[in-house]
Order: C-alpha cells, then sequence, then structure tokens
C-alpha cells in the first residue's frame, strides 16, 4: 500500500491498531445501546463517556440506532457453505420497518463510494450467508446497511453484490482449500 510505503510500518501500525481500538469501542456503545444499557444499567453505560474519542462518534451514529426495531440477532455468527466463509454480523434487525443486515463502521474522514465497496461486499455477504440460514416467509426481502460515523449506505439488492463477494472469495481462499470444500461438498 502507497501510504504505508510513505509513514513508515511503525506509523502505519499505530494507526491501525488506533482505529481498531477506537472502532472497538464505537461498537460496543452500539450494542450496549441496542441492549438498553443506557436505561437499564446508567451507570455502567456512563462509563463509555470516559473514551472521549469514541463517544463522539458513537453520538453521530446514534441517532440512526433509533431505527432499529425487532432485533433478531446481535453479534451473530453465519456461515456459508457454498462460499466457504464465515463471519459475525454486528446486527440482524428491522431498519426503518424492513429486514436488515445491519454493520457497523467508524470512519475519521468522511468515505464515499469507491472506499465503501468492501463495506458493501461484507454487509452483502452477510445477507446471503444469514438468507441461506434463516427460514423467511415468501417475499420477504433483506436489506443491507453500513451504518458508520459519517455516511449511510443501503444496499436494496443485496445479491447486486453476490458477484463481487464470489469474486473476494476466488480472491483470497488458498486453493488448496478450496479444492477441500469442494472434496467435502455441501454440509
Amino acid at each position: 500500500m502507497e501510504w504505508r510505503k510513505r509513514v513508515g510500518d511503525d506509523v502505519a501500525n499505530y494507526i491501525a491498531r488506533t482505529a481498531a481500538n477506537r472502532g472497538t469501542k464505537v461498537h460496543h456503545m452500539a450494542e450496549d445501546y441496542l441492549n438498553n444499557m443506557h436505561l437499564n444499567w446508567p451507570n455502567k453505560w456512563s462509563e463509555h463517556q470516559k473514551s472521549f474519542l469514541p463517544w463522539c462518534m458513537f453520538q453521530k451514529l446514534s441517532h440512526r440506532l433509533e431505527s432499529i426495531d425487532n432485533i433478531r440477532k446481535l453479534e451473530a455468527g453465519l456461515w456459508s457453505d457454498k462460499y466457504g466463509l464465515a463471519g459475525r454480523v454486528d446486527c440482524v434487525a428491522e431498519y426503518d420497518n424492513e429486514l436488515s443486515i445491519i454493520d457497523f463502521k467508524t470512519s475519521t474522514k468522511e468515505r464515499n463510494d469507491e472506499w465503501n465497496e468492501n463495506y458493501y461486499i461484507q454487509a452483502s455477504a452477510y445477507a446471503e450467508m444469514w438468507l441461506a440460514q434463516a427460514s423467511l416467509p415468501d417475499g420477504v426481502r433483506l436489506k443491507s446497511s453500513v451504518l458508520t460515523d459519517f455516511v449511510f449506505v443501503a444496499i436494496d439488492q443485496p445479491v447486486d453484490w453476490t458477484d463481487f463477494v464470489v469474486d473476494e472469495v476466488d480472491r483470497i481462499v488458498p486453493e488448496p482449500f478450496k479444492k477441500k470444500l469442494d472434496e467435502l461438498g455441501p454440509a
């Protein structure tokens, strides 16, 4: 990566580690909020305010959490035998009254669609995995949503990103592992 070369490994690692820790804190705040910690355990909830930047980022995100209802899963493991991958979805719930995959992201800079492509692919993969595991009534669509502190992205047609999911799996999964998956067949 050009940026890493320019700033050096030590600085890049520090920035990445700091961003990951900050993102984890915001993620915990969102999950605790959706679990009503702010109502049921206000003293424990107030501990979040001690992490200033994550708290500020959460405040920018929190108004979007009001649109989340009828939570099916929080921080849930998903997998796909079809694609040979697994992950942990942040939230499966209704967002603006539509069943959605919801993923929380943080960034200190406003992001554009090109930078968000990996987010779209990840949310779409989660949608595909959820649809494979859940028994939904006919006609129920699943929307993928990526919530960040600066942008909101909704993918109304997760299947539009399926080709990208397949391409990414092909790109990152080692060939011997893919062969082994093929030999094992569907679970």
